[in-house]
């Protein structure tokens, strides 16, 4: 499993299996699946009822979708999702294993941002040399300029932003456990940080947020002042993120109403609100069970500020992305997921000294990512996510079976 871990952000060389990129993680973990179920005697965990629920509601969109035969392949890549978390909860019974886990997790993550170090320098240095062309990402809704927008190991740059975030708040969370020594923690700190910020997405408002919280929670007995401060800060800038996302200066032809605002002039519906919007328009078409699993949820024609154009088919949004795929159905089912999760996470306070620091950047890196990010991006497959989701399930689970 910690080789499945590893193999998270090695998004290039892949294959294309039935409209699926297959990834070097995903040739990697039936191996390790198969291995975990010889290794150890399966117990029961609570997550197991909204995981099967959420099956339930994608079988049934599947069903009932536009396209049969596409969904019916999503569905089972669905399957193969789900399964990651449930390989987690059953694999980690220790702190030892939590710990060989995370440590592969932040091993994975420095290569990533060491590899963010040399595009940065290469840009600068060697502009046009070939290498560039794989670990750079063209502008796309951002304007055109003498800049660097970094893809990394990924295949875009929202993916590079979602798991640097995780991994940020990983270091800070092992590092406070010991489990990181504190000289190494600091300048990787810096190279994650370097690497998340030029992948130049709207979901680092999640990161802003999630590190406000993490100065509150670990300054508020010390520096009180301070801390109130930081969390504000990160509150306002994730905010402000947010905000950005939905309407833009740029007047593109493609945009169906422009918006005059008093003493800022007018401006147009950004890219992310027009998918917004044709999501809603799909699930609106198609209430109950959805368009489709693995149906596309929009279908919007974009001109970007470099005068390129295309259609774009991502929501953009992870909730409107399961309204438009799989109804209302599918969004109880998912928010049954979501509430449980939380429920979890929230049931203890948050320590950020010890293993208790472990737990806690465990939760702050899943609400970030799943909630936050999920505004301003469709993560709901992203294997990261439900691998993340495993790993703080089973840190949450850990001090009751000890007490046990």
């Amino acid at each position: 499993m910690a080789l499945y871990v590893l193999a998270q952000p090695v998004f290039m060389p892949s294959l294309n299996l039935g409209g699926l990129r297959v990834i070097a993680a995903d040739l990697v973990y039936p191996a390790a699946a198969v291995l975990l179920l010889m290794a150890v005697r399966p117990r029961w965990d609570p997550l197991f009822l909204p995981l099967a629920g959420w099956l339930a509601a994608m079988a049934v969109s599947a069903l009932l979708s536009t396209e049969p035969r596409r969904s019916a392949f999503k569905l089972a890549t669905e399957i193969y999702l789900l399964s990651i978390p449930v390989a987690v909860v059953q694999l980690v019974r220790g702190e030892a294993a939590l710990k060989r886990l995370l440590q592969a997790w932040l091993a994975a993550a420095a290569g990533v941002a060491a590899l963010g170090l040399f595009a940065l320098g290469l840009f600068f240095l060697a502009p046009d040399h070939w290498l560039l062309d794989y670990l750079l990402n063209p502008k796309g809704t951002l304007p055109p300029g003498p800049y660097p927008r970094f893809n990394l190991s990924f295949t875009h740059p929202a993916m590079l932003g979602l798991y640097m975030s995780v991994s940020i708040l990983l270091l800070l969370g092992c590092a406070r456990a010991g489990w990181m020594p504190r000289r190494l923690a600091w300048p990787l700190l810096a190279l994650m940080l370097l690497a998340a910020a030029f992948s130049l997405t709207p979901g680092l408002g999640g990161l802003f947020l999630a590190l406000g919280l993490w100065t509150w929670l670990s300054q508020r007995g010390k520096r009180p002042w301070p801390a109130r401060a930081g969390l504000a800060a990160g509150a306002v800038a994730a905010l402000v993120a947010l905000g950005a996302t939905m309407l833009t200066p740029f007047l593109h032809p493609t945009a169906p109403f422009l918006i005059q605002i008093p003493g800022l002039g007018t401006v147009a519906p950004s890219a992310r609100l027009m998918f917004w919007i044709d999501a809603v328009r799909t699930f609106l078409a198609h209430p109950l069970t959805g368009q489709g699993l693995g149906t596309d949820p929009v279908s919007v024609l974009y001109q970007n500020p470099s005068g390129g154009r295309a259609v774009w088919h991502d929501a953009h949004e992870t909730w409107l992305s399961v309204a438009a795929q799989a109804g209302i159905i599918g969004l109880l089912a998912f928010g049954w997921l979501t509430v449980h999760v939380l429920r979890r996470l929230a049931v203890r306070p948050w320590p950020t000294e010890g293993i208790g620091a472990v737990r806690t950047a465990l939760a702050l890196a899943w609400l970030q990512a799943w909630l936050w990010q999920g505004l301003v991006g469709s993560f709901e497959d992203a294997r990261c996510l439900w691998l993340l989701l495993g790993l703080a399930l089973a840190a949450f689970r850990l001090p009751e079976e000890e007490g046990g």
